[in-house]
Protein backbone atom coordinates (compact mmCIF):
# COMPACT_ATOMS: atom_id res chain seq x y z
CA UNK A 1 0.00 0.00 0.00
CA UNK A 2 2.71 2.82 -1.49
CA UNK A 3 -0.11 6.04 -1.44
CA UNK A 4 1.92 9.31 -1.59
CA UNK A 5 5.31 8.13 0.23
CA UNK A 6 3.69 6.06 2.47
CA UNK A 7 4.92 2.46 3.23
CA UNK A 8 3.29 -0.45 5.40
CA UNK A 9 6.08 -2.76 7.19
CA UNK A 10 5.06 -6.07 8.91
CA UNK A 11 7.69 -7.14 11.73
CA UNK A 12 7.91 -10.75 12.63
CA UNK A 13 8.40 -12.32 16.45
CA UNK A 14 8.57 -15.60 15.58
CA UNK A 15 8.38 -18.05 18.68
CA UNK A 16 6.04 -21.82 18.57
CA UNK A 17 3.82 -20.94 21.79
CA UNK A 18 3.66 -16.83 20.69
CA UNK A 19 4.43 -15.45 17.18
CA UNK A 20 3.86 -11.38 17.72
CA UNK A 21 3.05 -9.47 14.55
CA UNK A 22 3.37 -5.75 14.26
CA UNK A 23 2.34 -3.65 10.86
CA UNK A 24 3.77 0.34 11.11
CA UNK A 25 3.18 2.61 8.45
CA UNK A 26 6.19 4.72 7.45
CA UNK A 27 5.22 8.18 5.89
CA UNK A 28 7.71 11.04 5.39
CA UNK A 29 9.49 10.04 8.44
CA UNK A 30 7.37 9.68 10.80
CA UNK A 31 6.10 6.08 11.91
CA UNK A 32 2.95 5.24 13.46
CA UNK A 33 0.96 2.13 14.48
CA UNK A 34 -1.82 0.42 12.19
CA UNK A 35 -2.11 -2.75 14.15
CA UNK A 36 -0.71 -6.35 15.39
CA UNK A 37 -1.57 -8.94 17.54
CA UNK A 38 -0.15 -12.26 18.77
CA UNK A 39 -0.53 -15.62 17.15
CA UNK A 40 -0.99 -18.11 19.94
CA UNK A 41 -0.51 -21.85 19.63
CA UNK A 42 -1.35 -24.72 22.16
CA UNK A 43 0.85 -26.87 23.39
CA UNK A 44 -1.54 -29.69 23.39
CA UNK A 45 -1.71 -29.35 19.62
CA UNK A 46 0.34 -31.40 17.22
CA UNK A 47 4.12 -29.52 16.63
CA UNK A 48 2.99 -29.57 12.59
CA UNK A 49 -0.44 -28.21 13.21
CA UNK A 50 1.20 -25.69 15.51
CA UNK A 51 3.55 -24.42 12.65
CA UNK A 52 0.43 -24.26 10.38
CA UNK A 53 -1.52 -22.07 12.46
CA UNK A 54 1.43 -19.88 12.77
CA UNK A 55 2.20 -20.20 8.94
CA UNK A 56 -2.23 -19.12 8.62
CA UNK A 57 -1.56 -16.11 10.91
CA UNK A 58 1.18 -14.33 9.14
CA UNK A 59 -0.50 -15.56 6.34
CA UNK A 60 -3.59 -13.67 7.21
CA UNK A 61 -1.81 -10.32 8.24
CA UNK A 62 0.05 -9.88 5.30
CA UNK A 63 -3.05 -10.57 3.18
CA UNK A 64 -5.38 -7.78 5.07
CA UNK A 65 -2.50 -5.06 5.41
CA UNK A 66 -0.56 -6.06 2.11
CA UNK A 67 2.74 -4.46 3.10
CA UNK A 68 5.58 -3.57 1.05
CA UNK A 69 7.99 -5.19 3.24
CA UNK A 70 8.54 -7.09 5.95
CA UNK A 71 11.24 -7.51 9.21
CA UNK A 72 11.88 -11.28 10.56
CA UNK A 73 13.60 -11.58 13.81
CA UNK A 74 16.89 -14.16 13.16
CA UNK A 75 17.25 -16.86 15.05
CA UNK A 76 20.02 -16.75 17.64
CA UNK A 77 21.69 -19.71 18.99
CA UNK A 78 20.20 -21.18 22.30
CA UNK A 79 22.11 -22.98 25.05
CA UNK A 80 18.47 -25.69 24.52
CA UNK A 81 19.12 -27.15 20.73
CA UNK A 82 15.05 -28.05 21.10
CA UNK A 83 14.02 -24.81 22.11
CA UNK A 84 16.33 -23.17 18.84
CA UNK A 85 14.73 -25.98 16.29
CA UNK A 86 11.21 -24.78 17.56
CA UNK A 87 12.23 -21.58 17.07
CA UNK A 88 13.69 -22.07 13.28
CA UNK A 89 10.57 -23.70 12.81
CA UNK A 90 7.85 -21.00 13.61
CA UNK A 91 10.40 -18.78 11.90
CA UNK A 92 10.27 -20.79 8.98
CA UNK A 93 6.66 -20.94 8.30
CA UNK A 94 6.08 -17.23 9.10
CA UNK A 95 9.02 -16.26 6.13
CA UNK A 96 7.14 -18.97 4.17
CA UNK A 97 3.42 -17.33 4.04
CA UNK A 98 5.45 -13.76 3.64
CA UNK A 99 7.44 -15.60 0.32
CA UNK A 100 3.41 -17.06 -0.51
CA UNK A 101 2.35 -13.13 -0.30
CA UNK A 102 5.11 -12.04 -2.69
CA UNK A 103 6.60 -9.81 0.47
CA UNK A 104 9.96 -8.89 0.95
CA UNK A 105 11.59 -9.61 3.89
CA UNK A 106 14.35 -8.25 5.89
CA UNK A 107 16.41 -10.75 8.20
CA UNK A 108 17.13 -8.43 11.34
CA UNK A 109 18.76 -10.04 14.29
CA UNK A 110 18.11 -9.25 18.25
CA UNK A 111 21.37 -7.17 18.85
CA UNK A 112 20.62 -4.87 15.76
CA UNK A 113 17.03 -4.20 17.02
CA UNK A 114 18.14 -3.20 19.95
CA UNK A 115 20.53 -1.02 18.98
CA UNK A 116 18.41 0.46 16.43
CA UNK A 117 15.69 0.77 18.92
CA UNK A 118 17.23 1.89 22.32
CA UNK A 119 20.73 2.82 21.32
CA UNK A 120 22.19 -0.29 23.56
CA UNK A 121 22.80 -3.40 21.55
CA UNK A 122 22.67 -5.22 24.98
CA UNK A 123 19.14 -3.63 26.07
CA UNK A 124 16.81 -5.99 28.28
CA UNK A 125 13.60 -6.65 26.67
CA UNK A 126 11.53 -3.85 29.01
CA UNK A 127 13.84 -1.18 27.49
CA UNK A 128 13.18 -2.16 24.06
CA UNK A 129 9.07 -2.05 25.37
CA UNK A 130 9.40 1.22 26.86
CA UNK A 131 10.75 2.92 23.39
CA UNK A 132 7.84 1.73 21.25
CA UNK A 133 5.24 3.93 22.77
CA UNK A 134 7.94 6.94 22.30
CA UNK A 135 8.66 6.42 18.45
CA UNK A 136 5.57 5.44 17.06
CA UNK A 137 2.50 7.45 16.88
CA UNK A 138 -0.71 6.29 17.56
CA UNK A 139 0.89 3.59 19.64
CA UNK A 140 -0.31 0.45 20.83
CA UNK A 141 -2.05 0.24 24.46
CA UNK A 142 0.44 -1.76 27.12
CA UNK A 143 1.66 -4.18 23.95
CA UNK A 144 2.55 -7.07 25.30
CA UNK A 145 6.43 -8.93 24.44
CA UNK A 146 5.67 -10.65 21.54
CA UNK A 147 3.96 -7.52 20.25
CA UNK A 148 6.89 -5.10 21.28
CA UNK A 149 9.35 -7.13 19.87
CA UNK A 150 7.40 -7.27 16.37
CA UNK A 151 6.95 -3.80 16.36
CA UNK A 152 10.62 -3.34 17.10
CA UNK A 153 11.58 -5.40 13.92
CA UNK A 154 8.97 -3.24 11.56
CA UNK A 155 10.60 -0.23 13.22
CA UNK A 156 14.34 -1.19 12.49
CA UNK A 157 13.78 -2.29 8.90
CA UNK A 158 11.70 1.00 8.55
CA UNK A 159 15.11 3.24 7.56
CA UNK A 160 15.35 0.61 4.54
CA UNK A 161 11.93 0.29 2.60
CA UNK A 162 12.63 3.46 0.46
CA UNK A 163 15.61 1.71 -1.12
CA UNK A 164 13.98 -1.89 -0.78
CA UNK A 165 10.16 -1.32 -1.82
CA UNK A 166 10.39 -2.73 -5.48
CA UNK A 167 14.29 -3.73 -5.72
CA UNK A 168 14.96 -6.98 -4.20
CA UNK A 169 12.38 -9.29 -2.41
CA UNK A 170 14.77 -10.54 0.23
CA UNK A 171 17.92 -9.22 1.86
CA UNK A 172 19.81 -9.27 5.08
CA UNK A 173 21.06 -6.00 7.11
CA UNK A 174 24.92 -6.05 7.40
CA UNK A 175 25.71 -7.34 10.45
CA UNK A 176 26.91 -4.67 13.34
CA UNK A 177 30.79 -4.78 13.27
CA UNK A 178 32.42 -4.59 16.55
CA UNK A 179 34.75 -1.64 17.32
CA UNK A 180 37.85 -2.24 19.30
CA UNK A 181 38.37 0.54 22.13
CA UNK A 182 41.67 2.65 22.00
CA UNK A 183 43.84 2.05 25.28
CA UNK A 184 45.31 5.62 26.22
CA UNK A 185 48.49 5.10 27.44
Amino acid sequence: MERGGRILILGIDPGLAATGWGVIESAAGRMRYVDGGIIRTSPDALHISRLDEIRRGVDNAARRFRPQMAGVERVFANVNGKSSMSLGEARGAAIAALLGCDIGIVEISALQIKKSITGAGRADKKRVADMIPLLLQDSPPKPGADLSDALACALTAAPLSRSFVGNESHFRLPPIRKTRRRVRR
